[in-house]
């Protein structure tokens, strides 16, 4: 089956949208900041990026909620049909926010204040937003989420089980995240630099992605343009160390 992506809708520290962040990488311009949303006393390394303008009571949502409008708008809809499927890759869910408010009463004795903490929630919030009834998942396999997510998703369009499918990745910074990569001495001190002989580590970020990924013949049915075609995904695992990945590529 021909898969293709007929919308995409971003939001990360470059701003919102696709071209906010190709100007950043055609200018090789990077969007760290020093200050994150979160006290940084005790951290040795607080560079980060931040998402622009994101309310902290539940970021990782709006930034979700956000980019899946945008993404429906570019693939010509103003909602996604109810049996639409929904995969969102993602490492840490509602940490950021709901969970940090719930840590923090249990370890003050205080009863649970929050709903909606686990690392599903923004899943469910946005499944709930657009009513859907398709086959929906939350993938979280680290770094490998993303991918992960597009081979599920492109499984389900071949089995027929949906009409299109939402791929999705989402994170929101957090101290608790934050304080653990510190921990683990994997931050840049002076900003990721992936390919360079002098990297030091990397830096972390938030932001959501979203893309209305389709059948060719359904796309071009109800006349939408695609914007690039899916050409397949691969996955496997090599149980090499707790974070690094292997060596030898």
């Amino acid at each position: 089956m021909n898969l293709v992506i007929t919308g995409l809708g971003l939001w990360t520290a470059a701003g919102r949208g696709v071209q906010p962040l190709l100007q950043r990488l055609h200018q090789g311009s990077p969007a760290f900041s020093s200050e994150p949303p979160y006290p940084s006393e005790g951290l040795s390394r607080p560079l980060c990026a931040l998402a622009p303008g994101l309310d902290r009571d539940r970021p990782a949502e709006l930034l979700l909620a956000t980019a899946a409008a945008d993404a429906l708008a570019q693939a010509g809809l103003s909602r996604p049909p109810p049996a639409a499927g929904l995969v969102v890759g993602t490492s840490s869910g509602n940490i950021s926010g709901p969970w940090e408010r719930w840590h923090s009463a249990r370890l003050q004795d205080q009863a649970p204040p929050e709903s909606g903490c686990g690392r599903d929630a923004p899943t469910r919030r946005l499944a709930a937003h657009y009513g859907l009834q398709g086959p929906r998942a939350t993938v979280s396999v680290a770094c490998a989420s993303g991918t992960a997510a597009f081979a599920l998703a492109a499984g389900w369009l071949e089995e027929a089980l949906a009409p299109l499918v939402l791929v999705a990745g989402v994170d929101a910074l957090s101290l608790y995240i934050h304080a653990g990569f510190n921990g683990l001495g994997a931050l840049s001190a002076a900003g990721a630099r992936p390919f360079h002989p002098d990297r030091d580590g990397l830096t972390l970020g938030e932001a959501a992605a979203v893309l209305v990924l389709e059948p060719a013949s359904a796309a071009a049915a109800r006349g939408a343009a695609a914007l690039s075609a899916f050409g397949g995904a691969g996955l496997a695992g090599h149980a090499v160390h707790h974070y690094p990945p292997q060596r030898q590529g």
